[in-house]
């Protein structure tokens, strides 16, 4: 990071998941000291980057429980009907579901 982490704010971005959720919220957190115009990033910037990132996964959540089925069509639309049966999506969540509906057979229990 090109920005100064405290101690105490360096041990609160690790207390979230690795990977993709902590690269977000670090990202997110970075965006919010760069907002307010700041160089270093302290306990409360984390946590109110991190109760932003809530609020954001709360929205996309209600907005699922809302609509369900254009959520499922965005993440794993239907193939082209010229894709050979054995051939994969290129997306991973594509690869996934199909390696899942392979793993269950044509049951899907």
């Amino acid at each position: 990071s090109e920005l100064e982490w405290t101690a105490d704010a360096v041990a609160r971005i690790l207390r979230v998941p690795a990977g993709f959720m902590r690269n977000r919220t670090q990202q997110r957190i970075e965006d919010l000291a760069r907002e307010h115009g700041r160089i270093s990033v302290d306990l409360a910037l984390v946590e109110e980057g991190i109760e932003h990132g809530r609020k954001l996964m709360e929205e996309m959540i209600q907005g699922y429980k809302q609509n369900p089925a254009p959520a499922r069509e965005a993440v794993m639309p239907e193939p082209p009907a010229e894709r050979r049966e054995n051939e994969l999506p290129l997306n991973e969540v594509g690869i996934m579901a199909v390696m899942e509906v392979r793993r269950l057979g044509d049951t899907g229990k």
